[in-house]
C-alpha cells in the first residue's frame, strides 16, 4: 500500500492491523495565528493532548479562510462545543506526544510531535484524499483553549484537538510526516522523517 507516495518528503509503508500517523503537534514559537504557548509551562499542558481528537472537516478545509474556513472547527466558540465539534468529526485519537525537540536555532524554543491512531481504513482514505489538496500537503494544526496569559504567551491552556487544515499555523514543518498500517509497536519502530532545522520564525 503506497499512501501519500506523491509527496517525496513523506515516508509510507505497510504491515498489518491499525493505521497510525506521526506529525507536528505544537511549538513555542509565535505562529501564524499570532499566539504562542509559554516555554516554562508548555511541557505539562502538551501532555494533555493525549486522547484528544484528530478532525478532518472537508467543507471547512475548502471554505475560504476569510469566511471562517481553513479546517478548524470553531462552532459556538465554547470549550464544550469545540470538544464536541472535534469529536463529531474525529478521524482518530492522539495516542502519544513526543518531544520536546529543539529548533537548534540558538533560541530556547521547542516543539512536540504526535502519534495518532486513525479510526479505521475510511479515516485513512479521507486523510489521503483531503490531505493531498491542502496548500502544503497534509498540513495540520493544533487547537487549544486559552485560560491564562496574553496571546503571545499563554501560561495556562487546555488542548482541544488537532485538525487537518489548508495551511498549518506553524508553517511547512506542521505536516504529517509518516503513515503506517500496522501495530503500534511496529509503527513506533519505523524511522521518522527529520525536518531541517528552522532558523527563523515559521509562519
Amino acid at each position: 500500500m503506497q499512501i501519500l507516495a506523491h509527496n517525496p518528503e513523506i515516508q509510507s509503508y505497510s504491515t498489518e492491523d491499525g493505521h497510525y500517523i506521526t506529525g507536528f503537534l505544537i511549538g513555542t514559537k509565535l505562529n501564524d495565528a499570532r499566539w504562542a504557548i509559554n516555554k516554562n509551562t508548555g511541557h505539562d499542558h502538551v501532555k494533555k493532548f493525549v486522547g484528544t481528537d484528530f478532525a478532518i472537516i472537508p467543507e471547512l478545509i475548502n471554505t475560504p479562510i476569510s469566511q471562517g474556513g481553513g479546517g478548524h472547527y470553531f462552532g459556538q466558540d465554547t470549550k464544550a462545543d469545540l470538544l464536541k465539534g472535534y469529536a463529531d468529526n474525529s478521524h482518530g485519537k492522539i495516542t502519544r506526544v513526543k518531544g520536546p525537540y529543539s529548533y537548534n536555532d540558538g533560541s530556547d524554543d521547542y516543539y512536540y510531535n504526535f502519534d495518532i491512531k486513525l479510526r479505521d481504513s475510511k479515516a485513512a482514505s479521507a486523510l489521503t484524499e483531503h490531505g493531498a489538496s491542502t496548500w502544503v500537503p497534509y498540513s495540520v494544526s493544533p487547537h487549544i483553549w486559552p485560560l491564562e496569559g496574553p496571546d503571545h504567551d499563554f501560561t495556562k491552556w487546555d488542548p482541544i484537538g488537532v485538525a487537518l487544515v489548508i495551511k498549518g499555523a506553524y508553517g511547512p514543518q506542521a505536516v504529517i510526516s509518516k503513515m503506517c498500517k500496522g501495530t503500534a509497536v511496529q509503527c513506533l519502530k519505523q524511522p521518522l522523517l527529520n525536518y531541517p532545522c528552522q532558523k527563523t520564525r515559521i509562519l
